[in-house]
């Protein structure tokens, strides 16, 4: 949380994630979702560090 990522990390690792895991992943920032659906999207997402 709080770390700077720049947009080709952003996308590398997108990539990444879905290589090792077999399937598209939608990666993202809270500040990015909608606010009318912001509580439930983050009650379904997976956090990883």
């Amino acid at each position: 949380p709080g770390a700077a990522v720049g947009l080709f990390e952003f996308i590398r690792l997108k990539r990444e994630l879905s290589d090792l895991l077999g399937m598209e992943v939608d990666l993202g920032t809270p500040d990015a979702l909608h606010p009318a659906l912001k509580e439930d999207i983050l009650k379904e997402a997976v956090h990883v560090a």
